[in-house]
C-alpha cells in the first residue's frame, strides 16, 4: 500500500493478523498472469524488469521473480513486506529489490519494462493522476503499464472522498495514445468490506518499441479471451 493514511494502517493490520495466512491468498492475481502473458507473447525470450508498486503480501512479485522476472517490490506495510519476503523463500525465488516506503518516496526511472500496480494507486487520492501520468512519463518506448484501480461504479466506492475513484472509461482514456492490449471493468463481492466493489484494469504498451506480427497481435488477443 502506498500511503501513510488509514488505508495504509487498515492494510498493516489486515495483512499482519495471521502471519501463516495471506489475505488475498498466494497465487497471482488475475491482472499479473494476464501481464505475464502478454509479455511473454511481445517478447517471448527476453525477461522483463517489473516494479511492483504496492506489492501488499507479494503474490505478483513472486510470481514474476517464478518467471525469470527481475522484480523491484514496494509497499508501506510491514506486514506485507514481511510476507512478500517469506513468501519469496516458501518459492524458492530471489526478488532483485525489496522496498519499505510510500511509492511515492521510491525513486522512479525508465529501469523497468514493466511498472504494476494493483489496487494501490487509488489511496493516492488527488495525487493518483499526476502519479499515474509519472508513471506514463518514465516507462520506456516497449514497455508496459498494468494497473487495477476503483471505479465510481459501486455505491461503496461511489461516495468515498479518501480515494480515488475512476470513472467509467477514465483509466482507458489515460492511455488513449499507447497501445491497448487489455482493458476491462468490474464489479466484484468482496467479503472484506461485506459490499461490492468496482475496478478498472488496463495493460497497455507505450508506443515506440519493436511492432508485433499478426501472429503475436492474434496470441495477445487469445490470451484476453482465456
Amino acid at each position: 500500500m502506498p500511503s501513510s493514511n488509514a488505508w495504509a494502517q487498515t492494510w498493516e493490520q489486515r495483512f499482519g493478523e495471521n502471519e501463516e495466512e495471506w489475505f488475498f491468498g498466494r497465487e497471482p492475481s488475475d491482472m499479473g498472469r494476464a501481464a505475464f502473458n502478454l509479455w511473454n507473447q511481445l517478447f517471448p525470450s527476453r525477461p522483463a524488469r517489473v516494479l511492483d508498486l504496492g506489492c501488499g503480501e507479494g503474490r505478483d512479485s513472486v510470481f514474476f521473480a517464478a518467471k525469470g522476472f527481475q522484480v523491484t517490490a514496494v509497499d508501506l506495510t510491514a506486514s506485507g513486506i514481511r510476507k512478500t519476503r517469506r513468501l519469496a523463500e516458501m518459492n524458492g525465488v530471489t526478488l532483485h529489490a525489496v522496498h519499505q516506503m510510500d511509492i511515492r518516496d521510491f525513486l522512479l526511472s525508465p529501469d523497468y519494462d514493466i511498472l504494476f500496480s494493483n489496487n494501490a494507486l487509488q489511496s493516492l487520492n488527488r495525487q493518483c493522476i499526476p502519479y499515474l501520468r509519472k508513471l506514463q512519463r518514465i516507462t520506456p518506448p516497449g514497455g508496459l503499464n498494468a494497473i487495477r484501480v476503483f471505479t465510481r461504479e459501486a455505491d461503496a466506492l461511489r461516495s468515498r472522498s479518501d480515494v480515488y475513484c475512476f470513472d467509467h472509461n477514465e483509466l482507458k482514456y489515460h492511455y488513449r495514445a499507447w497501445r491497448l492490449l487489455y482493458y476491462g471493468e468490474d464489479i466484484l463481492w468482496r467479503p472484506h468490506v461485506n459490499g461490492y466493489l468496482s475496478f478498472a484494469t488496463i495493460i497497455a504498451q507505450k508506443r515506440g518499441g519493436r511492432k508485433r506480427t499478426c501472429a503475436e497481435d492474434h496470441a495477445a488477443r487469445d490470451s484476453q479471451s482465456e
